[in-house]
């Protein structure tokens, strides 16, 4: 991802006013790429696509090992574009607001 490359995320604002961000109710979360960790953007790409992955799938999907993936995963959930669900091998990554 090119420096300076802005991912705006859309979430609900239980706090936003009528007329607030955006007409849905929801503000924007908005993610600078200097903060996000390398293949960030694949691994957003592919969950927008695939839905709840987990940590391995991501891996073989954008082809970088499964440590890797889970280093990026884990910096993506500290920094809320992506939600951890489950515990475990049951663990599953997905995007904010996408409930598959």
């Amino acid at each position: 991802m090119p420096f300076g490359t802005r991912l705006t995320f859309l979430r609900p604002d239980p706090f936003a006013s009528k007329g607030g961000l955006g007409e849905d109710g929801n503000s924007a979360l908005t993610l600078q790429s200097a903060k996000l960790p390398g293949h960030s953007d694949e691994i957003l790409a592919f969950l927008a696509k695939g839905g709840p992955s987990t940590s391995s799938e991501v891996a073989s999907g954008i082809g970088i090992s499964a440590p890797q993936a889970r280093r990026v995963l884990a910096a993506l959930v500290g920094l809320g574009a992506v939600v951890r669900t489950g515990s475990s091998v049951s663990t599953r990554y997905r995007l904010p607001g996408n409930r598959q």
